[in-house]
Order: C-alpha cells, then structure tokens, then sequence
C-alpha cells in the first residue's frame, strides 16, 4: 500500500514539476509535439483509404499540423519563459505599474 501511494506521489510531482511555467511547461510543448505526430500519420491514413489524390491532401494536412503544433509549442514555451522572468524582475524593481 506504501508502494502504490509512492508511486502515485511521484506521478503527480512529475506532472506538476512538468507544467510549471518558469521552466516552459514542458509537458504541454510534448502534447503539442505530440499532437503534430500524430496527425502526420493519420491524416494521410484516413486519406489513404478514399484514394491517392486524398492521401495527397492527407499527408498536406499532416505535415502542416506537425508544422503548426511544433511552431506553435515551441513559442508557446518561450512566451511563457519570458513572462515569468518579466514578472520577476518587475518585482525585483518594485514597478507597480507593470
């Protein structure tokens, strides 16, 4: 019973460490990445099975959301670096306008 509420323990720190914004969230950029991936794959299967010209379209579609999802993760990351670290060093300067 230890073993399993350890374990559990630890999943979830793994998620919570994974997400925080200071360092990016890198399991969200995974998720994007991820979802890019997979619609490289199925996009063109789906296509595949209505013909070549769809399987065109499908890998098109594909590689565009790979494109998209990687792009769009990746600045997402960024972003999010760059605002905790403006907001820290707004409360290093005391600025109480920003």
């Amino acid at each position: 019973m230890i073993h399993h509420y350890k374990s559990n323990c630890m999943n979830q720190l793994y998620k919570v460490v994974g997400s925080l914004n200071i360092i990016g969230n890198p399991l969200g950029l995974f998720r994007n990445i991820k979802t890019g991936f997979v619609d490289l794959y199925e996009k063109p299967a789906e296509g595949f099975v209505k013909g070549p010209a769809e399987w065109g379209k499908g890998l098109a579609k594909g590689a565009g959301s790979l494109v998209a999802h990687s792009v769009g993760g990746i600045f997402d990351t960024v972003s999010k670096i760059t605002g905790t670290v403006s907001g820290g060093l707004a409360i290093l300067v005391f600025d109480k306008e920003f």
